[in-house]
């Protein structure tokens, strides 16, 4: 068994993967207590919401790969895992943290064995079984209700996959932290969208999986089909009445496209695009 001299190692390559994105992720000063000021060539701001974004996504992605390799996970034990992964949960953002076996019933650092819930109908659970990890498909936790997006990887074991590591990543709790992190004053628009324009993560969390394009909303819902036909740029609508510029970019990681803007006096819809 390796359990004893594993686990101080995994919590330390976790730490230095955390740091990693804090120092990756450089703020601008005047976010911390003034809106920041936008143009099609001022673009600071937003690469490094995308880098913290997919940096801390990353992280568990990283750490989970890290214990799907040790003895303690390949020995498909609970008992045996369970604690490696509870430190995993630790060092990162607000998540549940599981272990899933080929017939989907499943454990998790919160409740242990849950005995009323299965997994195998989850359109990430033949992926990650058929030995290829999955990051970015949206749930409602059954574990926790709650509304998460995923990070999964296989177990393997001579080629085998034996098991599967997994998050779940409570986007509420996600947003707020990314707002905190960014130092995002109220008046700034942040968003993201998945890849059928489902809203991910919010300012307003009460938003997230809400879509965009079935609020009603002429100009939003144009402006939202601009933005999954880009990769980045620019677009202007209006919203509850006021006028919004927003730039956005995609993630290379999930292929969600993650806008930051502001409110603005403009009423001219216009849609700006960049290779």
């Amino acid at each position: 068994m390796l359990y004893k001299n594993i686990k101080p190692l995994i919590i330390l390559i976790c730490l230095v993967i955390a740091m990693t994105i804090s120092f990756a992720v450089d703020t601008p000063t005047e976010t911390k207590t003034t809106a920041p000021t936008f143009s099609v060539d001022e673009k600071g701001v937003l690469p490094a919401l995308v880098s913290l974004i997919d940096g801390h996504i990353q992280k568990v992605a990283d750490c989970l790969t890290l214990v799907a390799m040790t003895d303690e996970a390949k020995s498909c034990d609970w008992e045996i895992m369970k604690s490696l992964l509870g430190e995993v949960t630790k060092v990162n953002i607000p998540s549940v943290i599981w272990f899933v076996r080929p017939d989907g019933s499943y454990y998790t650092t919160e409740k242990d064995l849950i005995t009323n819930q299965n997994l195998k109908d989850r359109d990430y659970f033949p992926i990650v079984m058929s030995g290829k990890p999955v990051i970015g498909s949206l749930v409602v936790s059954k574990s926790t209700g709650q509304k998460s997006v995923i990070v999964t990887v296989p177990i393997m074991q001579e080629e085998k996959t034996i098991g599967a590591l997994g998050a779940s990543i409570f986007l509420d709790q996600f947003s707020d932290l990314i707002i905190k992190e960014m130092s995002l004053p109220d008046n700034i628009v942040f968003y993201a969208l998945d890849k059928d324009a489902q809203t991910v993560i919010h300012r307003d969390t009460f938003r997230v999986f809400e879509h965009p394009t079935q609020l009603g909303n002429e100009t939003l819902a144009t402006a939202i089909k601009q933005i999954m036909a880009q990769s980045g740029g620019s677009v202007n609508y209006i919203f509850q009445g006021t006028n919004r510029v927003v730039y956005f970019q995609m993630s290379p990681l999930t292929g969600w496209r993650i806008a930051l803007g502001k409110v603005a006096p403009t009423t001219k819809l216009e849609i700006k695009t960049e290779e």
